[in-house]
């Protein structure tokens, strides 16, 4: 039989255990590496089933820098029909699931915002188990998800308009994703090179987060009035490089297609 004093002492060892798994930080893990292992493609989309970081070897760099915690801004300067969207909703997936906090997504019109909220981000939050389970069902119920509000454990998902000043005010959030800025412009009637804007504005509710991350998209204007190309050109400017078959030297994608 236990005597008192060993039945204290296991006792605060059972405590002490406790309290060292509650604050023991979680383990990073890659956004690639997430992808791997809990994003499913909806049915209905090009190559639909789990998520294959070898069908876009180009991303790859990309998803990781989002999840660096050593990179705060990510450039993504691209075309269209990349896999620009797959990696928008996976960075929030990867928030919502992994690091939950407040994030504010920005897209040029509220049709804009509308229009991904029900034809993409719904689909593919009915495919992610993981995601699904934690997103609270859309609903006039103060509190519970809209199109335009997502709320899950730990915080919620803002889907905004760059044309509509209002909706990127009184908030505080630690991530924000702002796609196609090279036409928030048009519709603010700010130049590519203006301070402030609908990008300075979504970046700013952000301000008090020393570990914010801000990720930028967009398929580039005319030269010399286009926000990402600034964006890019002040960054490591990093391009996606082919070893060549003759010379076996590397060159970037976009030499060799031009």
């Amino acid at each position: 039989m236990l005597t008192k004093e060993q039945q204290i002492g296991i006792f605060w060892d059972k405590i002490t255990n406790i309290f060292q798994l509650s604050v023991k930080p979680t383990p990073r893990i890659t956004l690639s590496q997430y992808a791997k292992d809990h994003f499913i493609i909806p049915a209905g989309e090009p190559e639909p089933g789990s998520y294959r970081v070898d069908r876009t070897p180009y991303m790859k760099d990309i998803l990781d820098a989002i999840t660096d915690p050593a990179v705060e801004e990510v450039v993504l300067m691209s075309s269209s029909q990349i896999g620009k969207t797959v990696a928008i909703i996976l960075a929030l997936f990867y928030y919502i699931d992994y690091d939950p906090c407040n994030i504010l997504v920005v897209y040029p019109t509220t049709k804009d915002c509308e229009k991904f909220s029900k034809l993409k981000l719904d689909k593919y939050v009915q495919s992610c188990r993981s995601v699904r389970k934690l997103i609270s069902p859309n609903s006039k119920e103060k509190g519970a998800s809209t199109i335009t509000t997502k709320v899950y454990p730990g915080g919620s998902m803002f889907i905004a308009s760059a044309g509509i000043p209002a909706q990127l005010a009184s908030l505080t959030v630690r991530v924000v994703l702002l796609d196609e800025i090279d036409r928030y412009d048009e519709l603010s009637g700010s130049g590519s090179n203006a301070e402030g804007g609908p990008v300075g504005m979504a970046i700013q509710r952000s301000a008090v987060f020393g570990n914010r991350k801000i990720i930028m998209t967009s398929t580039p204007n005319t030269k010399g009035n286009s926000r990402i190309a600034d964006e890019y050109n002040i960054s490591t400017k990093g391009t996606y490089n082919l070893q060549c078959i003759h010379c076996e030297e590397y060159f970037p994608l976009i030499e060799l297609l031009s």
